[in-house]
């Protein structure tokens, strides 16, 4: 099994929100809506509680830390793009460091729409700083560790 497979042998949804109904999606991401009221009325509506039983597990993957290598693989195609240039191991390894210090612990989904954002955006000249693509890379994790959260909690209540 890999590491995008769940243990029931099914691979994960492309996206966290491909994983519920869009109407589940939005009950889970509605950021105009308390933690802790969107919590409760999910824990408390049946159909709803029933369908995050069946996503819960995989709600919680999506969300879980990229890892390096996967840091690593994604931002690896921007080297050719930027023409960034060649280094000794050494400042390879505090390359890459910083890069998965940054990065690591955001969710695949969100490095991956970060990276793409930042290679879109006009004004890209040059390969990312960590610190600016992981505050975009961030604004894409928020919806995604918003609706894990809350459809742990509504399960535990």
């Amino acid at each position: 099994m890999t590491d995008l497979t769940t243990t029931s042998a099914r691979p994960l949804a492309k996206t966290a929100s491909d994983e519920a109904s869009p109407g589940l999606w939005r009950r889970l991401t509605n950021v105009n809506q308390g933690w802790a009221e969107a919590v409760r009325e999910l824990a408390d509506d049946p159909v709803a509680r029933g369908e995050l039983q069946a996503i819960n597990r995989r709600l919680q993957r999506h969300a879980e830390p990229c890892g390096a290598s996967w840091v690593a693989a994604t931002l690896g195609p921007l080297l050719t793009l930027y023409g960034v240039s060649d280094k000794s191991e050494g400042e390879n390894k505090a390359f890459w460091g910083f890069y998965i210090d940054a990065l690591g612990d955001l969710p695949r989904e969100a490095v991956k729409a970060g990276v793409s954002e930042y290679v879109s955006d006009p004004k890209s000249e040059f390969f990312p700083k960590p610190g600016p693509l992981k505050a975009v890379c961030e604004r894409h994790a928020i919806l995604i560790r918003m609706a894990a959260n809350r459809a742990r909690k509504a399960l535990e209540a």
